[in-house]
């Protein structure tokens, strides 16, 4: 999984979500029958031009529902993947909110290491007036 997720995120193999898109899909289904208002994770515009692709919106579109991209924004531009488990747990906010979020939010992510970006993005967005924040991810490491 580890190799995939690598060619996926860091060498741009978009196609490979195509693979995940009926785990997707049914996953969502079973477990969010609600439909909370779905946010991809954002990466900071650099990385997002680098990658050419936000992996996190890719996951989103396989809902095939609406999803939201302007309502959070990444500020900081440190790879989480170069950081160490304190390091990861430790970092400042890097997001900001950017218009009154909504009260059910779903946050969707690629991977689930520490938990530290998902809940980053859900203390800021309940901060802001939101009443609950879920978050749904492909893998978890």
């Amino acid at each position: 999984m580890k190799a995939i997720i690598s060619r996926f995120k860091y060498r741009g193999d978009y196609e490979i979500i195509h693979a995940f898109e009926t785990a997707i899909q049914s996953t969502y289904k079973t477990h969010f029958n609600d439909q909370p208002t779905t946010i991809p994770i954002p990466l900071h515009p650099v990385r997002q031009q680098q990658r050419l692709f936000n992996q996190a919106e890719a996951i989103a579109q396989k809902l095939i529902q609406p999803y939201h991209t302007n309502i959070l924004t990444r500020q900081d531009n440190t790879k989480q993947s170069k950081k160490s488990r304190y390091e990861r747990i430790t970092s400042l906010n890097p997001f900001t909110v950017t218009k009154q979020p909504p009260e059910k939010i779903l946050l969707i992510d690629d991977i689930y290491t520490t938990g530290t970006t998902l809940r980053q993005a859900a203390d800021l967005l309940i901060k802001h007036g939101a009443k609950s924040v879920e978050s749904f991810t492909l893998i978890r490491s």
